[in-house]
């Protein structure tokens, strides 16, 4: 049946608005699927930006990007990611061998049953041995009128500090005992001391001065400060003169609440004469806590690269809040871990555990291009090396490196050089 004219253009004004409806449906889509997909853009610039300024903060740093065993990336020491890839090589390995050994149970079960067997036929006639053993685990305690001597066990250097405390000795052995601090005589020279079963040994030692003497006067706006001479806490009143060795020596002065300026100070003690170092506190509203604990008191803590002249084990060290590093740092000693980033809170303490080891000789420094008679200054530590200087021997491990002369360093910042890279064994510097 024929449409009428007014059919045909009723029925084509509904075509044209379908049309221009499915027209919008179609516009509001692709509008939205863009501004989804700028969104996404603008989200992965972002993940990118974020991730290359984490990048850049860590790797500036000596960190390498480590993949866990969940996916997350971590920011690890090179060591510590070399460590657990290798863990992770080794699990992996061991679990394709326990694969391929699965299949053979009952020579397992039998060799178990064995041993099993083995083991309590050993412990039942161990019972009627008559021969028991009677070694048991004794320690002593080391100390000196004066703290901070070096102690010597059988000849070899224990690498703690006056008082020490020397653990895992046998029972009823012998040993023989030595102290030794610069400037100063032990007496006796040396003890034989043999351990009485388990219990903790005293043994003290009389250190007398046998160096030229001067005086120190250290001023401070506060009072109820610790005060460390050479990173070893003094006794001292305000407005006591210190008796000290001539020679060079680091002076560092901490209170709870205050931040000391400067944070230490590096002063030459001439004979018979009084020399003065100045520290002012400043008391902060924002401040926290770190302590450091080590198995030893040997080397220098460094914060954020900086000398403190504090060791370990020297008790809490007041900073400002937020992320700091810190490193151990000695020649001839190998802390582990090398760097710790560690979140300094407000009011809070924040402890960190170090293990240090002696440590072989592995590297040999250079430093020829430097102004001659210059005192190279090793990890804070004034050397006796004089510049121009050769083979200086390094063990593993960052080291910092200065000159000083004429009393005053050569450098804003100490140097720092890692020794024991593979493709190093001589470092070369030029100041």
């Amino acid at each position: 049946m024929a449409l009428t004219p007014d059919e045909e253009k009723k029925l084509r004004e509904e075509i044209r608005d379908g049309l221009k409806r499915r027209e919008g449906i179609i516009r509001d889509t692709l509008s939205n699927k863009n501004t989804s997909r700028q969104e996404q853009m603008e989200m992965r610039m972002r993940q990118m930006i974020r991730e290359e300024e984490e990048e850049k903060y860590f790797s500036e740093r000596g960190f390498v990007k480590h993949k866990n065993r969940y996916g997350e990336i971590e920011w690890l020491p090179e060591e510590e990611a070399e460590k657990r890839r290798e863990r992770r090589r080794s699990s992996s390995n061991k679990g394709r061998q326990s694969k391929k050994d699965k299949k053979p149970y009952l020579p397992w079960i039998i060799n178990i049953a064995v041993f099993g067997l083995a083991g309590f036929l050993f412990l039942f006639l161990l019972r009627y041995n008559p021969i028991k053993s009677t070694v048991g685990v004794g320690s002593m305690v080391v100390k000196t009128d004066v703290p901070g001597a070096r102690v010597f066990l059988n000849g070899v250097e224990n690498k703690q500090q006056t008082p020490a405390t020397i653990k895992s000795l046998t029972a009823g052995g012998t040993y023989y005992i030595s102290v030794y601090k610069e400037g100063f005589s032990s007496w006796p020279p040396m003890q034989k001391i043999i351990l009485d079963g388990e219990k903790e040994t005293p043994v003290q030692f009389e250190l007398k001065n046998s160096a030229l003497l001067g005086g120190l006067q250290v001023g401070v706006n506060e009072s109820d400060y610790k005060l460390f001479v050479d990173g070893i806490r003094v006794r001292h009143s305000t407005g006591e003169k210190l008796s000290l060795p001539a020679g060079y020596h680091v002076v560092s002065v901490v209170k709870d609440g205050f931040i000391s300026t400067p944070s230490f100070q590096r002063i030459l003690v001439s004979p018979d004469s009084t020399s003065s170092v100045n520290f002012n506190l400043q008391a902060f509203d924002e401040i926290g806590y770190l302590e450091i604990s080590s198995n030893t008191s040997s080397g220098f803590v460094f914060i954020d690269n900086q000398f403190t002249g504090i060791r370990p084990n020297g008790g809490k060290i007041p900073l400002k809040p937020g992320l700091h590093e810190i490193r151990i740092c000695g020649n001839g000693i190998v802390a582990t871990p090398q760097t710790e980033i560690v979140r300094i809170e407000n009011g809070k303490v924040s402890r960190l555990d170090f293990s240090q080891q002696a440590s072989e000789m592995v590297d040999t420094l250079d430093i020829l291009q430097a102004p001659p008679g210059a005192v190279v200054v090793l990890n804070g530590e004034v050397s006796p090396f004089i510049t121009p200087v050769t083979e200086i021997l390094l063990s593993p491990g960052p080291h910092f490196v200065n000159l000083m002369a004429d009393n005053k360093m050569l450098s804003p910042s100490a140097v720092l050089v890692e020794a024991g890279k593979p493709d190093k064994n001589r470092i070369q510097l030029e100041f």
